[in-house]
């Protein structure tokens, strides 16, 4: 009887260690610095996990970001991280969209880089630079509507 001589017990453990001693996760859920990027050997992943880390990294250091872009070998992957820095990090600067090869994207970029009222809190401007002013209404609006709709009227009657 073999089986009783083996605990049932250690099988989950031996399943933990033999994925232990696959290599580098490919769930996005355990990719939390770059050196976890840079273990993983097939590259398509390994830009992915780029991909993944690349604002939380810009944020912290640009040197650091643009060294996790200069790891990316997939220039779609790279054009997308590009993007994705520009909208979420410097909005206000067209450096990054300079260097998309896609033109779908570049033209993206430049329009995020051309709305700047669109990241008024990221690139710490004033909450309404244009408050409305105070005046009569616009023609052809009323401040008032009327308080009974048959009491207008109508110029088809």
């Amino acid at each position: 009887m073999l089986h009783q001589a083996c605990p049932r017990a250690s099988l989950p453990l031996v399943l933990a260690l033999l994925l232990a001693a696959c290599g580098p996760s490919l769930d996005p859920a355990d990719w939390h610095q770059v050196s976890d990027c840079g273990a993983i050997e097939d590259t398509r992943w390994a830009d992915e996990c780029y991909a993944h880390l690349a604002v939380d990294v810009m944020r912290a250091s640009d040197e650091a970001g643009e060294a996790l872009i200069a790891a990316i070998t997939e220039p779609l992957v790279r054009d997308y991280v590009l993007l994705k820095v520009t909208r979420e990090v410097h909005p206000g600067t067209p450096a990054y969209c300079r260097r998309i090869e896609r033109a779908e994207l570049k033209g993206r970029c430049d329009l995020i880089v051309r709305r700047p009222h669109l990241h008024r809190e990221l690139l710490g401007l004033p909450d309404d630079p244009h408050p409305p002013p105070d005046g009569p209404p616009a023609p052809g609006t009323s401040a008032e509507a009327p308080a009974d709709a048959s009491a207008s009227e109508s110029p088809l009657r």
